[in-house]
C-alpha cells in the first residue's frame, strides 16, 4: 500500500515520531507532514523563510531540532520542531557553498 501526498520538486526528508519533515526545491519552506495515520497523512505546518531557507535542500533531525541547509541564501537553519504544528527559527548560521547536511 502507498498513499501519495504531493509535494512538488521533493528534495530533502527526515522523519521523528509521527512526523516526517520535508524540503522543496523552490519553495523556501520545511513542511511538517503527520504520518501518524499512514493511510492518511495530513500536512500538519509548513514554515516559510525567503531569506533564511532560500532553494532549501538537505535535513537532518537531532533532538527536537531540525538542521536545514539552503543552497541560495550559504545558511544552515536550526529550527525547533519541538511542536511540529508551530515551529519556528532557533539560530541561522551563514556558511559559505553550503550544499547538503548532514549529521
Amino acid at each position: 500500500l502507498f498513499i501519495v501526498l504531493e509535494i512538488a520538486a521533493l528534495i530533502g526528508i527526515a522523519a521523528s515520531g509521527n512526523f516526517v519533515f520535508v524540503t522543496a526545491n523552490g519553495n523556501n519552506r520545511v513542511t511538517a507532514v503527520d504520518v501518524s495515520n499512514p493511510s492518511a497523512p495530513v500536512i500538519a505546518s509548513s514554515l516559510s523563510d525567503a531569506t533564511n531557507l532560500l532553494n532549501a535542500r538537505g535535513i537532518v533531525i537531532s533532538g527536537k531540532y531540525a538542521y536545514v541547509g539552503a543552497t541560495e541564501s550559504n545558511r544552515v537553519t536550526i529550527i525547533d520542531i519541538s511542536n511540529p504544528f508551530k515551529k519556528h527559527l532557533f539560530k541561522c548560521f551563514f556558511i559559505l557553498r553550503n550544499h547538503n547536511i548532514y549529521l
